[in-house]
């Protein structure tokens, strides 16, 4: 009996043993799935953060702080971990923290603006964009975070921008107009409208101005066609045509017209500018009538008439085809010193040249010519420099004095009819000199004539461009119109002496300058300045065009250039161009922070050319197939080797561009190094393979265990099976003879305990009460109750007062989850079998 004593109590230790090491395996396996858990949670978020946004993420918990990334600390001045554990509306100006946390507290998701708070006090615009997201059992609100100043500055400006073209557009005389297409309604259409059209604004929008009703009917066709081709796409820049005024009038019109296409390339909407031309255009016809008579005037006299330059003749008039006998079309294609008699063509030649240098001479000469005939014909010339074709010539009156020679001795005779010859000349001369008058007087451009700096003449585009009258300009000195200095830093004075004085040397000059008018406004000027002889009196002639819009629209230009190359040279990605063979056009700065390069280095060069050969390889032939189909690059990523050596790894996205016949020129795009990104991806695959083969190791520890365990239990049935059979044999039949002997009756009742006891121990209620981790006594207890035992004979037979006896029944119930329930204690032991 003491022998399986022992045993027992070694077998007891060894179970202890066994279940200390399950216990340690099974919390091994608890930590496992707590790292899988952690796992997945740190997967979770990381995934929340790329989602969100590439700018400032921060994680909050009931408004604290518990994640942000590195983006959120530099945007609002902190390092490292200062922001953790922070209420999120500290970063919020005081003012607008209220709106803030009801955005919190109600959870509201999506898009607002307010202003950031950073460390150093100083106040910023933001965006934030939130959404609510459960993880492990924890409601958290992500945020991302945008910094608007530079949006904001940008809306101001572009603002400004706009109503300064509002003010431009309602001031200017010219019609200014926004129509929207097909229906050709009208979105703008500036003040001017009422003068050049006699409506206003408002009757366009509402439609009580129709363009259609009050083009002119000589017009009517014309427009229509205009109309059409414009709903086709197809539209001139500018056209002229006539309508009829509200009053009843006619006006000429010139109309600018920049046509917008919507994203399926159909016209959307036109914008024009049309100016009233009216005057001009009745200048226009009363120079054409002024030419026209000029012209009758010219090819009907009795004298010839030529236009000399760079040695042939541009212009011939009947009379001069008449003298020499030729065809104009031999005058015009030979040389004319051709027909100038050998004798005098180097007296001639000379002249014309010392002409053409403006030295002074007397202009009246004679010469001998020779006729289709063959026949010598003594000719009087009388010349004059003019411009022809904007470059220097010589203009030439010819008359035949082949009588005059042949009987010069019948001078006096014919004096009389030779002085009226030279009065009928000088009326000519009047009138060439009325008809360019005209012309002076009519041009588009500002025309002045000074000697030396003093104005002397001017043109009425002169005081209509400076605003003043002949009476405030003849007689001044030009540059005391223009600000101390020009835009180039120059002295006005010394800069207008020195033009002046190249254009009186004989080199003509053309230059941007800047004018001040009589009312104080500054503008700007191109001037074309050049020498001429009037009268034998060397003069300036000045044309005077204004490009103050011109000059405008190339500031808006350049400003606009400039916000283009800013915010490439901002963006944290890499800007590209590059034609249809790969080979790169233009490349941002940024790409130097990414591989190293400056962009001079890699223009001219393919991208595959700084790569390994292998991958070199592997994306040109990628390359090479989008070009083929001429699709998009979507997310090919590409290793690439940096200037210092190491490798980076890009992600490219771009978008292929056309000509007007559909055929592919290149692809424009942007690189984004996304190295970290993958060596993050590359940690975490490596974490997983590391936790699945922990997983696998406790899989073969556990099998282990459930071979031990199965032998252990095998080890307790035939420990069991021995202790039952030695019981039934050496112990119970010595109790069946102690109970047939003579015993009192407590001897009895033990006698009785000893046999249900020992029954008790044979059954497997012993093993049950066990595993619930009952005490010695409560084993005790729990078995005289399953045996139908009151509480005053347990405590009886075990010697213990009543009250332990309901304290021991209190904590078996406990121990058996049976606190609070109406459950008969007895009955349910009695299910331990």
């Amino acid at each position: 009996m003491k022998n399986t004593s022992g045993n027992d109590s070694a077998l007891v230790e060894e179970i202890s043993a066994l279940k200390q090491q399950i216990k340690k395996y099974e919390q091994s396996e608890s930590d496992y799935k707590q790292r899988e858990e952690d796992l997945k949670k740190n997967e979770h978020r990381f995934r929340s953060l790329s989602e969100a946004s590439l700018e400032a993420i921060v994680f909050s918990e009931n408004g604290i702080i518990v994640d942000a990334n590195k983006a959120l600390n530099r945007l609002f001045g902190y390092e490292g971990e200062e922001l953790r554990g922070k209420p999120a509306t500290d970063f919020i100006v005081p003012e607008k923290r209220p709106f803030t946390i009801e955005k919190m507290r109600t959870r509201t998701e999506g898009v607002y603006e307010t202003l950031g708070l950073r460390k150093d006090n100083s106040m910023f615009p933001i965006e934030v964009n939130s959404r609510e997201f459960e993880n492990d059992g924890k409601q958290l609100r992500i945020s991302a975070v945008r910094d608007l100043t530079e949006r904001k500055q940008s809306e101001e400006a572009l603002q400004e921008s706009e109503n300064r073209f509002r003010r431009l557009a309602d001031n200017a005389q010219d019609l200014i107009y926004r129509m929207s297409l097909p229906d050709g309604k009208y979105e703008y259409v500036s003040p001017a409208s009422y003068d050049i059209t006699g409506f206003t604004p408002e009757e366009c929008y509402n439609g009580s101005m129709n363009l259609q009703r009050i083009i002119h009917p000589d017009f009517a066709e014309y427009f229509n066609e205009q109309w059409n081709n414009l709903l086709q796409g197809e539209m001139p820049p500018f056209y002229e045509y006539k309508i009829i005024h509200k009053n009843g009038g006619e006006r000429w019109l010139y109309q600018r017209n920049v046509l917008i296409r919507n994203e399926n390339g159909l016209p959307a909407t036109m914008e024009g500018i049309v100016t009233d031309i009216t005057k001009r255009k009745l200048a226009e016809e009363a120079l054409h009538e002024s030419e026209e008579r000029y012209r009758k005037l010219v090819e009907n006299i009795n004298k010839g008439i030529f236009v000399a330059q760079s040695g042939m003749l541009k212009y011939v008039n009947p009379m001069f085809m008449a003298i020499l006998g030729h065809s104009k079309h031999d005058l015009t294609t030979l040389p004319f010193t051709e027909f100038i008699h050998p004798d005098d063509r180097n007296m001639v030649l000379e002249c014309h040249m010392r002409r053409m240098k403006g030295e002074e001479f007397p202009t009246k000469y004679e010469f001998r010519i020779l006729t289709s005939l063959g026949n010598t014909r003594w000719l009087e010339l009388d010349s004059v420099m003019i411009q022809w074709e904007d470059k220097p010539a010589v203009l030439a009156f010819v008359g035949d004095i082949t009588e005059q020679k042949q009987a010069e001795e019948e001078l006096k005779k014919y004096r009389d009819h030779l002085e009226h010859l030279v009065e009928e000349r000088t009326v000519q001369l009047k009138t060439s000199e009325n008809k360019y008058r005209s012309i002076f007087e009519n041009a588009n451009d500002a025309i002045l004539l000074t000697r030396q700096d003093i104005l002397i003449d001017c043109n009425a585009k002169t005081l209509e461009l400076f605003r003043c009258t002949r009476e405030q300009i003849i007689g001044r000195i030009l540059y005391e119109f223009s600000p101390p200095f020009q835009p180039d830093g120059s002295e006005s004075r010394k800069k207008a002496i020195g033009k002046i004085d190249a254009a009186v040397s004989g080199s003509p000059q053309r230059f941007e300058w800047q004018y001040i008018r009589k009312d104080g406004t500054v503008f700007d000027t191109e001037i074309s300045m050049h020498f001429v002889e009037v009268e034998g009196e060397k003069l300036i002639q000045a044309m005077v065009h204004d490009i103050t819009e011109r000059k405008r629209t190339e500031e808006a230009i350049k400003k606009a250039e400039e916000q283009y190359r800013s915010l490439v040279e901002t963006v944290s990605e890499s800007i590209w161009e590059a034609d249809a063979n790969g080979v790169i056009t233009f490349v941002s700065p940024r790409i130097y922070n990414i591989l190293g390069y400056k962009p001079e280095e890699v223009l001219g060069k393919r991208p595959f050319e700084f790569m390994s050969p292998e991958e070199s390889k592997r994306t040109s032939a990628i390359f090479k197939k989008l070009v083929a189909e001429k699709k998009p690059i979507r997310s090919l990523e590409g290793t690439y080797i940096h200037k210092n050596g190491h490798t980076v790894l890009q992600e490219a996205n771009g978008f292929p561009y056309f000509d007007k016949e559909g055929a592919l020129l290149g692809y424009r795009g942007s690189d984004r190094d996304i190295t970290e990104q993958k060596q993050i991806l590359t940690e975490l695959q490596q974490n997983k393979r590391d936790l699945e083969n922990k997983s696998k190791t406790l899989e073969e520890l556990n099998i282990a265990l459930k071979v031990l365990l199965q032998q252990k239990t095998k080890d307790e049935e035939e420990l069991e099976e021995r202790f039952t059979s030695n019981a039934s044999q050496l112990i119970l039949p010595y109790i069946e003879k102690m109970k047939k002997s003579r015993l009192d009756e407590r001897q009895q009742s033990y006698v009785t305990i000893m046999e249900a006891n020992l029954n008790e121990i044979m059954s497997p209620f012993l093993h049950r009460v066990q595993q619930l981790n009952l005490a010695p006594r409560e084993i005790q207890v729990a078995n005289l109750i399953k045996n139908g035992k009151s509480t005053k004979e347990i405590a009886e037979i075990i010697g213990i007062a009543p009250a332990s006896v309901n304290f021991y029944r209190k904590n078996i119930r406990d121990k058996l989850n049976l606190t609070n329930q109406k459950v008969n204690l007895q009955s349910y032991l009695q299910t331990f079998k």
